[in-house]
């Protein structure tokens, strides 16, 4: 495990020594959206079986995971199969899971994918304002993701990540690693350079960010 991460980790850093700044969050924005959704589930499901709450909250949480389960596998197919019931769900929290679970699956190479229906289902989670933040946000995420290298302005884009920017908000470090790379893109390299070396100087910035932080700062100090 810990030689594919390092593996991992060399083609990030391959990818942003040669300025493919597009490239690396295509190869890399799943992975770390994905992973997240997923502990997301997990946690959820988790702690209401914990809490032995009733039966129908535990069918939910077990169909989340379940999902999450079938998109590990590659069994997109399974796991928009198991979503589906819970579009109408009223928490707004599983709600939320379950229209995220369905973005990614969207996301996924194969015949079900389907870049315009996973934008319409994290357009409506970002917009909801009765979404919790923590739901809200990693929409807004998956969602500047997939539009970075498309027909998007990355300006607009720019624009639209800065609320999730806030030091108070639930994914500040990731929203913050991704409007760096979106003010590279702009040809704004001190802006990124300050916004890479403020999450170097966080003590509270997640390793994996504060990794790829002092590459794209050792990379951009060099030009």
């Amino acid at each position: 495990m810990a030689e594919k991460f390092d593996e991992f980790m060399d083609e990030i850093e391959n990818d942003i020594r040669q300025e493919k700044w597009m490239s690396l969050w295509k190869k890399y924005g799943t992975y770390v959206t994905g992973t997240f959704v997923g502990l997301m589930v997990f946690a959820v499901g988790y702690n209401y079986w914990q809490s032995h709450q009733q039966d129908h909250k535990e069918d939910i949480s077990h169909k989340l995971i379940m999902a999450q389960e079938f998109l590990g596998s590659g069994n997109v197919e399974g796991a928009l199969s198991v979503v589906k019931s819970l579009a109408q769900e009223k928490n707004t929290i599983y709600r939320g899971l379950a229209y995220l679970t369905a973005a990614a699956a969207h996301s996924q190479e194969g015949p079900n994918k389907n870049i315009t229906e996973a934008l319409r289902l994290l357009t409506i989670l970002r917009t909801d304002k009765n979404m919790e933040p923590i739901i809200q946000d990693m929409a807004l995420l998956q969602y500047i993701r997939l539009q970075m290298g498309e027909q998007a302005s990355t300006q607009d884009l720019l624009k639209q990540i800065e609320p999730a920017c806030e030091k108070s908000r639930p994914w500040f470090y990731l929203a913050a690693e991704l409007k760096g790379v979106l003010l590279q893109q702009l040809g704004k390299s001190p802006e990124a350079l300050t916004v890479f070396s403020e999450l170097i100087k966080d003590l509270k910035t997640p390793e994996g960010i504060m990794m790829r932080a002092q590459i794209m700062l050792q990379t951009l100090q060099s030009h």
